[in-house]
């Protein structure tokens, strides 16, 4: 039989329950691994700093895969190892595209993510679970515009993450079909 060598861990619904926690009996099974050398780590759509601290503070947890793929990150060091990022321009052009629409687009970028003031207000007032409206409030970082912000600081794109209000799928679809007119 072959020795496990790595484990990527999924996290919201899997790891972690509705409620953002994560079990005894997971944290267990997750040290037992590290312990027996396997190398265990998040692969999530999160960014970086919006990673549990009850999940990555476990000994030996040393690498999270993060953005759905788009960037890898040493997390003792928080260097960045891999990154395919989407060009400033493109990822600009996303949000601005989306900010008229009135949706609520967010950019992950080194290791952040990054929301503007006007669609943080929209994310606090749509129906999306309490849950995600607290991780938001913890996580993200406000700015008074973000087309601005990454065109001004040529910010490339780990992820462009869009919440939606669930009463409204149209609204959902709309924004996807405009998203496929961008290349990356």
């Amino acid at each position: 039989m072959q020795k496990i060598k790595m484990i990527a861990l999924d996290l919201d619904g899997t790891v972690f329950n509705d409620d953002k926690e994560i079990s005894k009996k997971n944290r267990e099974a997750i040290q037992k691994a590290i312990d027996a050398g396997v190398v265990v780590m998040p692969a999530t759509g999160r960014h970086l700093f919006g990673l549990p601290e009850q999940l990555i503070s476990i000994p030996g947890m040393q690498y999270a895969v993060t953005c759905n793929g788009a960037a890898i990150y040493d997390l003792k060091t928080k260097q960045l190892i891999y990154q395919d990022a989407i060009a400033w321009e493109e990822a600009a052009d996303i949000v601005k595209e989306q900010m008229t629409m009135g949706n609520i687009p967010e950019i992950y970028t080194d290791g952040h993510g990054y929301i503007d003031e006007i669609a943080f207000e929209r994310m606090m007032a749509i129906d999306i679970p309490p849950v995600l409206k607290d991780y938001a409030r913890k996580s993200k970082i406000r700015v008074k515009n973000l087309e601005g912000m990454i065109r001004s600081e040529k910010k490339n794109g780990d992820k462009i993450h869009m919440l939606f209000d669930r009463r409204y799928p149209k609204i959902r679809q709309e924004a996807f079909l405009v998203m496929q007119t961008h290349p990356h």
